[in-house]
């Protein structure tokens, strides 16, 4: 059974080389720029992984995470971020894992292979 990826990326460049890369890797990956859309999408495809970037102070994506985590407690849930405290805050806030921003590609795929078995 293919695994299914959401990604939640406000950056839209960054989001299309994310949706080729893991649908590359045989994910099955989906993607939106918009937090609001998040939910519906993850409700719909009901994926093993979702992937949410970690802005500012994060307020949307902790709202998110705190959301997923709530309706579906066996999601692994990434944060990707440039915030420099996002190593030491990721877990507190409910987040299985993350990546800093400007992330290796293959660290990213390592992770997501690791966070998906």
């Amino acid at each position: 059974m293919n695994k299914t990826i959401i990604i939640v990326e406000t950056d839209q460049s960054i989001l299309e080389v994310l949706v080729i890369l893991l649908t590359g890797e045989g994910y099955d990956t989906k993607g939106t720029v918009k937090f609001e859309e998040a939910a519906a999408l993850v409700d719909k495809e009901k994926p093993n992984l979702v992937i949410i970037e970690y802005k500012l102070r994060g307020l949307e994506a902790i709202s998110l995470c705190k959301h997923f985590k709530s309706k579906y407690p066996k999601m692994a849930i990434l944060t990707i971020s440039c915030n420099g405290d996002i190593d030491s805050r990721y877990k507190t806030v409910g987040f299985d894992g993350f990546i800093a921003k400007p992330f290796d590609i293959d660290v990213l795929a390592q992770t997501i292979r690791l966070m998906l078995n």
